[in-house]
């Protein structure tokens, strides 16, 4: 459980090698490809940041395999100027027509809450039959969290 939280991997070799590991790992464990797409090698985050970025992939990747039926998942994370792109789409079913309550569950929650921590902003497009799109973007230097 401690390794899901907050993986050795992130700290021993950062957030690309976690983020390849774990999509490798859920590929693996649920049948759904997954890619990953990255604009750097090493995008320089601190920890904080590294953190948050992994459990939103996380949680958004464990929402897939619970709700989607997906075949194939896709994570990208690149630079922007001085703003962080984070986006997880599926081609599952999307979220149902109730989507308002869809978007309240915990886990959507914790990763809004999460991104507001860091002065980012997240986006959710999905309607049913088509898939989600989640996008996070996030200041590179963050200062001090809310």
């Amino acid at each position: 459980i401690c390794e899901d939280l907050r993986p050795g991997m992130l700290d021993d070799l950062g957030l690309e090698a976690a983020l390849a590991s774990y999509a490798r790992r859920f590929s693996r464990q649920y049948g759904i490809a997954c890619d990953l797409s990255l604009s750097r090698e090493d995008f320089g985050l601190d920890e904080p940041m590294s953190t948050a970025i992994f459990r939103i992939v996380q949680e958004s990747l464990t929402n897939i395999a619970r709700h989607a039926e997906a075949r194939h998942a896709m994570v990208a994370l690149e630079e922007r100027g001085d703003r962080l792109l984070l986006t997880i789409a599926d081609d599952g079913r999307g979220l149902p027509a109730e989507a308002d309550e869809a978007r309240t569950r915990l886990g959507i929650v914790g990763m809004r809450e999460r991104v507001r921590l860091l002065r980012g902003n997240v986006s959710i497009d999905s309607s049913p039959g088509r898939g989600t799109h989640v996008e996070v973007s996030l200041p590179k230097f963050h200062g001090e969290p809310l």
